[in-house]
């Protein structure tokens, strides 16, 4: 015998499904399609929409968990949020060095940053120059604040194809002495390093012209990458 299915409505507010072979029987109250209600319709006037309920998940503000990238290699190092972006400083105006006393040293102005006292940075000097001469040779360093911690390498071009490469410097305006060559186009000098100053101030780059009166250019569109760490 086929099983029977009816629907019965019941006075009694609740609903209660009674089974039994072969009749199945269901009570419920009122209409199946209901609604209505005095609930809250809008978003906004939710309650605990800020609460902290999953203490699982990592947070957006770096505070608890850490973000891995997406697809990350199971040997991947972790990345964590942080709010030190690195930032771009750009040099917009060509700058000269012809000085009338050799391997002066002189600012590329415009080509620095802002540093704290006590706050440690990481920075990276991109500087393409050109020569008055490829008998004009360079030299490429900065300057700053008093600092704590101070080290830097720097490398610059002696022609199109070979540099010079300077180890570790730990004082500004270092190497003392400037190469003796250059391109005339297209050189390209490198000051990578970290610095901790202990008073407020302005990391800068510096170059010098070896030869008197022969100018060095650093060129619009050189750059300094930065950022505290």
């Amino acid at each position: 015998m086929p099983d029977v299915i009816k629907i019965v409505k019941s006075a009694t507010p609740s609903v209660r499904l009674v089974s039994s072979v072969p009749t199945l029987a269901v009570y419920h109250t009122g209409v199946l399609a209901g609604g209505g209600g005095a609930g809250v319709t809008d978003h906004g006037a939710l309650t605990g929409l800020g609460d902290d309920d999953h203490t699982q998940y990592a947070l957006a503000d770096g505070t608890r968990g850490d973000f891995a990238p997406p697809h990350a290699h199971p040997y991947a190092a972790t990345v964590h949020s942080h709010s030190n972006p690195m930032l771009i400083a750009y040099l917009g105006s060509d700058v000269v060095n012809n000085n009338v006393t050799a391997n002066t040293m002189a600012d590329v102005t415009g080509l620095s940053f802002a540093v704290l006292s006590g706050v440690t940075y990481k920075f990276r000097f991109v500087i393409r120059y050109d020569a008055a001469a490829t008998t004009t040779g360079s030299r490429w360093s900065i300057n700053g604040p008093a600092a704590t911690t101070i080290a830097y390498t720097s490398e610059y071009s002696l022609t199109a194809s070979t540099r010079t490469a300077n180890g570790w410097h730990n004082a500004y305006d270092l190497p003392a002495a400037s190469n003796a060559t250059s391109a005339t186009t297209l050189n390209v000098a490198l000051i990578t390093g970290i610095v901790t100053p202990s008073a407020n101030g302005t990391i800068i780059a510096r170059f010098a012209s070896e030869v008197t009166s022969s100018a060095i250019t650093a060129k619009a569109g050189s750059y300094v990458e930065y950022e505290v760490i």
